[in-house]
């Protein structure tokens, strides 16, 4: 399913505001969020990740495996999660939210995969879990050029292998077919 321009708009500025309240001091409540104003599809339960984007490079990105509330409420915690508690980011500062661009990757579904399966960097995302760690890789399509699919696994693996302490684990490996890649620079 895609979503219209006027969705994509919306969650990507639920996804701005919602940070924009957290730097000004103000409470979520505050935005006036009445999920009645949103059409069927903001309000379906939605797996969803939030990446933002500074000067190029990944600034904070967190998000839901599991579609656990409506596609709005988890692109606002989401946004908020990416800017404020990502552990490899210092929180965002208020003088670097104009500049940072965000990009909401709305999931389908998750697969189980084996190592002989293929993804689509272009297209798909992909989890690689050893023990208790896990790494994931969210596309860009639109970043030229595009990082091969080799180069995904080996960047993965090798961070799993790295934050697992040793771990003797399995590795399991996950395609997450995405219905929706909404780049804020697209809305506008």
């Amino acid at each position: 399913m895609g979503y219209t321009r006027s969705e994509e708009t919306v969650l990507v500025r639920i996804a701005r505001r919602s940070i924009e309240a957290i730097l000004k001091g103000r409470s979520l409540e505050d935005l006036d969020m009445d999920p009645c104003r949103f059409s069927a599809a903001l309000r379906e339960k939605k797996a969803v990740f939030v990446s933002l984007i500074l000067n190029s490079e990944l600034r904070g990105s967190a998000g839901y495996l599991m579609p656990l509330v409506p596609l709005w409420q988890a692109t606002m915690e989401n946004a908020r999660n990416a800017a404020f508690r990502d552990p490899r980011f210092t929180p965002l500062w208020r003088d670097e939210l104009p500049e940072v661009e965000i990009v909401v990757h709305v999931v389908s579904r998750v697969m189980h995969i084996s190592a002989e399966d293929k993804f689509n960097p272009r297209e798909e995302g992909f989890l690689l879990r050893k023990g208790s760690r896990m790494a994931l890789f969210l596309p860009m399509p639109w970043r030229t050029p595009l990082t091969p699919r080799d180069e995904v696994l080996s960047r993965l693996c090798r961070e799993v292998a790295h934050d697992s302490g040793g771990s003797t684990a399995a590795e399991e490996r996950e395609r997450l077919i995405l219905e929706g890649i909404i780049r804020e620079q697209d809305t506008a």
